[in-house]
């Protein structure tokens, strides 16, 4: 998998990428580099030389999911987090009611 971005957030399909257990090579853009990834899975951005010279080499050298540790990117840890810091900036009784609500329309599916 190849992320030759040159502007983007959290990549999912990058993640998806890992999971899969795919090689992976990806942009040095701050994005990019916030997985944690060994350095030889990023390239400059905007190198076509760089990229190609990874290209070419040995793919197996690229890491791959039980390398990287992808539970701090579990959607519901983050929705949870999220929901969490809304609720201290806000007080914390705007949104204990709808949290109710939701989780009594999720138990019901």
């Amino acid at each position: 998998f190849v992320l030759p971005s040159y502007h983007e957030g959290l990549s999912i399909a990058a993640l998806e990428a890992l999971y899969a257990g795919a090689p992976i090579l990806l942009s040095d853009i701050d994005a990019n580099l916030n997985l944690g990834l060994p350095e030889a899975n990023y390239f400059p951005v905007g190198s076509v030389d760089k990229l190609k010279k990874k290209l070419d080499s040995d793919l197996s050298q690229f890491a791959r999911v039980t390398e990287v540790d992808l539970l701090r990117f579990d959607w519901d840890k983050i929705a949870q987090s999220t929901l969490t810091e809304i609720e201290t900036l806000a007080g914390g009784a705007p949104f204990d009611r709808n949290v109710k609500l939701l989780q009594a329309q999720q138990s019901k599916v």
